[in-house]
């Protein structure tokens, strides 16, 4: 697909206004906005802007934001003589012991020493991916971060409708594995699995916005129109509508599945002319992760979009 420069421009643009939006709440110290209030501010779905902020920036909207506040910190403890719980409560930080926690784990320096040593040239711990990024203030312009295109290919098109048993995970993403083994112990003694059978997850909340253990997911495989959950079971059966989807087919172990969703999310999408629609996105496991090897496994990474 030859990349559409007006949209990833609009793209940025949106983003632009959510980065200054933070910028100006970590200056005055008040409470960050929400997702949802984010979301509105650059017009993406809900379910899709914090992926799209974090794999664009390289930073969650959380980890953002408190580099945000330790850095106006910083420059409080080089340019005044406020005492540290003034600028830990003016940095947005609820205590002084908090404040200076953060302080030391991002600095590497307490802020009694950061003060002492301020005249020293300050050397930035690492932003992610080893790029700085963000709002270039002088010139006003966002600069992104790049990435290799890890995929073998992405098609646009509408995908089918599923009706699918689905067993809820909560918890780690690549802990959904033993969601899928109960899954298959209620579904092989009836009879439920054969060729026919496609195996589905069912992604619903960004992973660098909540805690692991607050993830959740359904791990899902196909059934007929006749399949019934039991009253007891904790298997539910579900519809995933037709949808208009992103398909990025990936060949290679699931364990890079963060790096293959921030390429999806922080260059194929912005480049494309597309915008996610409001919806999760789910994943068609092609092949048997137990019966090849990790570089082999296939996999289609599905993104609603609208349109």
């Amino acid at each position: 697909m030859p990349i559409r420069h007006d949209t990833a421009m609009d793209y940025r643009e949106r983003l632009v206004r959510v980065l200054r939006r933070l910028q100006e709440v970590a200056a005055a110290g008040e409470p960050t906005p929400g997702v949802e209030d984010l979301a509105r501010l650059a017009h993406f779905s809900r379910y899709h802007f914090s992926r799209l902020f974090s794999s664009m920036t390289g930073e969650s909207i959380a980890a953002h934001t408190r580099r945000l506040r330790l850095e106006r910190g910083a420059g409080e403890l080089a340019r005044t003589d406020r005492q540290v719980i003034e600028i830990a409560l003016a940095c947005g930080f609820e205590a002084h012991e908090s404040f200076a926690r953060a302080f030391k784990t991002h600095f590497g320096r307490t802020p009694t020493e950061f003060r002492e040593l301020a005249t020293e040239p300050l050397d930035l711990p690492p932003a992610p991916n080893g790029v700085r990024f963000g709002v270039d203030d002088a010139a006003g312009r966002f600069v992104p971060i790049l990435r290799d295109n890890p995929m073998q290919e992405v098609r646009v098109e509408v995908v089918k409708a599923r009706r699918l048993a689905a067993l809820r995970h909560v918890g780690p993403y690549h802990q959904i594995g033993d969601a899928f083994g109960k899954l298959f112990a209620w579904a092989g003694p009836r009879r439920l699995l054969g060729p026919w059978t496609e195996t589905v997850g069912i992604y619903h909340d960004d992973h660098t916005q909540l805690e692991p253990g607050d993830l959740r997911a359904d791990a899902c495989v196909t059934v007929l129109p006749g399949v019934q959950a039991d009253d007891d079971a904790s298997v539910s059966i579900i519809e995933l509508p037709e949808r208009r989807c992103a398909v990025a087919l990936y060949k290679g172990p699931y364990a890079r599945f963060a790096e293959v969703y921030q390429w999806f999310y922080g260059t194929w999408l912005p480049e494309s002319g597309l915008a996610p629609a409001d919806a999760p996105c789910f994943e068609v496991y092609l092949n048997n992760p137990m019966e090849v090897a990790p570089e082999d496994c296939l996999t289609e990474i599905c993104i609603p979009v609208e349109g």
